[in-house]
């Protein structure tokens, strides 16, 4: 029997996603119009693809490069802009998550849902 575990926090993707991580740096660039906003939205742009093969590389790499992207962010910055995104494209993500679990559960796996939130 194929099983697959998934941990339902509306984040099922088949692969890493960074969309979210691209849209805070863009949306503290409008708010703020500040050059180093705009000097780390483009880094962002540069980078965030290359964490995706850094990641299999190295993690602590990885980690580094997110460091240094998001390290002028105040963290509650950092949240609010990333409830922003989720606010946004939680209806899109929900049903992208929802038609993967069902293809899934079509390929023969079967169906797990687990998570580390108590409530």
């Amino acid at each position: 029997m194929n099983v697959v575990y998934i941990d339902f926090d509306g984040t099922i993707v088949a692969s890493n996603s960074l969309h979210y991580l691209y849209f805070i740096r863009w949306r503290y660039f409008l708010e703020t119009r500040k050059p180093l906003a705009l000097c780390m939205l483009a880094a962002a742009w540069i980078l965030l693809p290359l964490i995706l093969l850094v990641h299999l590389i190295s993690p602590q790499l990885r980690d580094r490069i997110s460091y240094f992207l998001y390290r002028d962010l105040r963290p509650e910055d950092l949240s609010r802009l990333a409830w922003q995104y989720w606010s946004r494209y939680e209806h899109q993500m929900l049903q992208r998550s929802l038609s993967y679990i069902k293809k899934m559960a079509g390929a023969g796996f079967h169906i797990v849902i687990v998570s580390g939130s108590v409530e």
